[in-house]
């Protein structure tokens, strides 16, 4: 079995929201292009999230802070943090370069913080370095 042939899988396009191919007629592999990107893994603390600190994005007790509520795609971005994260316009996005943001913790993180239409999210930032600290940790030693 190949990457292809997962990708060919029913359930795998499901789950990935690609309920158009599987409805077409031909679910040839010539249909589906996979790309294989290499995740940068040199972070080693969380140190690198001090500026949220230092930006005032969240507070020294760790209550994240509001803003305006706008949506994007279908995230609520209703704090400065999911602001900073999603926001090319935010005057935090530049907080971190692309090369930071690239890095598998940076990437961890925000898949935490972001999460999807139907995530909870936390006033509190502590729960996202906990679990993005915890899982980097399992999948990386």
């Amino acid at each position: 079995m190949d990457s292809q042939d997962l990708f060919c899988s029913e359930e795998v396009l499901k789950d990935l929201g690609c309920v158009s191919i599987i409805n077409s007629k031909s679910k040839s592999k010539k249909n589906i292009s996979i790309e294989i990107e290499t995740v940068p893994c040199t972070l080693l603390s969380t140190d690198i999230f001090d500026r949220i600190y230092d930006k005032g994005i969240v507070l020294q007790d760790g209550t994240v802070r509001k803003c305006f509520e706008e949506y994007v795609n279908d995230i609520v971005v209703a704090d400065e943090l999911r602001n900073m994260l999603l926001m090319e316009e935010s005057d935090n996005y530049y907080l971190y370069e692309e090369i930071e943001r690239k890095e598998f913790l940076f990437r961890i993180f925000q898949h935490f913080c972001l999460g999807g239409s139907l995530n909870q999210y936390e006033d509190n930032i502590e729960p996202y370095f906990l679990m993005a600290k915890t899982l980097y940790k399992d999948l990386t030693w």
